[in-house]
């Protein structure tokens, strides 16, 4: 069993501490030569939702039971 909290601790740091250097690209970056077909556009929605108005949609907290 001590090895599996070594194990939990050590994935820990491994994955919060690099999440500390992403950040976000500028807004309108797309990768050179990169163009959404019309399918992908078609499958983006039309609202950013931010954090609040996502944690009150019922597709967050069906994910959330999925990951869980």
């Amino acid at each position: 069993m001590e090895t599996f909290a070594y194990l939990g601790v050590a994935f820990l740091i491994l994955t919060v501490l690099p999440a500390f250097f992403m950040q976000n690209p500028p807004d309108g970056w797309k990768p050179p030569g990169w163009s959404p077909t019309a399918a992908q556009v078609s499958h983006r929605s039309a609202k950013d939702y931010s954090l609040g108005e996502a944690l009150r949609t019922g597709q967050w907290w069906a994910l959330c039971c999925s990951f869980f």
